[in-house]
């Protein structure tokens, strides 16, 4: 190894790789995986097609009803109507079969709503809606820029897809994305990342020159 003489400036050594990564802002904001960023629980295993019958099923299902609904004219009440009064006659006419010839009677689960369940679900929806009014005051008392830019950009976004299709096939759509756009991203998360760090740089650039203009044009 050699060595350097004294009082002879010594090249710094460079970063580790590890180091070198973390300090490169991701576009995201975030060095989660996808999983992560989902939840990491069952359903982020079902968008991540972790369980492919399942998420398969979901998207059979959501198919079946949007051709039904959308295409074959069907209402969600004649729907549900007919099936409820076939699932009544067959476990009405299997219970009284199953008494006159000495059978088991149908095995049907009895099912009920935990408490436990019942506050899970009211806490996650208060901790969502306390989340959308946050969002609402700060938008209004102007505090984040960017963040009533993204708003005002996805409302009209929806806006124009709304005047395009129908509430049912938004939401089919929505189903479909919700199902489709993580594992796509997750396969090319790379390229992906590069166009929004670009898209990321000319939305700052914008900013910044908006709010340097009014300190420019004003009298000194």
């Amino acid at each position: 190894m050699a060595e350097h003489p004294a009082g002879e400036h010594q090249p710094p050594s460079p970063a580790p790789p590890a180091l070198v990564a973390a300090a490169v802002p991701h576009p995201l904001g975030t060095q989660r995986s996808v999983h992560e960023i989902l939840g990491g629980g069952k359903y982020a295993d079902v968008l991540m097609w972790k369980k492919k019958h399942v998420t398969g099923g979901i998207l059979l299902g959501a198919t079946v009803s949007y051709v039904l609904f959308e295409w074959c004219g069907y209402t969600l009440l004649s729907i549900a109507s007919n099936a409820l009064l076939f699932l009544v006659l067959i476990l009405f006419t299997w219970s009284n079969l199953a008494a006159l010839l000495d059978k088991p009677p149908p095995p049907i689960p009895e099912i009920q709503l935990s408490e436990e369940m019942v506050e899970n679900i009211a806490q996650t929806l208060r901790l969502e809606l306390n989340r959308a009014l946050g969002i609402i005051h700060m938008i209004a008392l102007g505090k984040d820029f960017m963040l009533c830019v993204e708003v005002i950009a996805g409302l009209w976004i929806f806006s124009l897809v709304g005047g395009w299709c129908h509430f049912l096939t938004l939401l089919y759509f929505a189903v479909v994305l919700a199902h489709t756009l993580p594992l796509i991203y997750d396969k090319y998360e790379d390229g992906i990342d590069k166009y929004l760090e670009i898209v990321t740089a000319h939305l700052k650039s914008q900013t910044s020159r908006r709010q340097i203009s009014p300190l420019q044009n004003s009298p000194s």
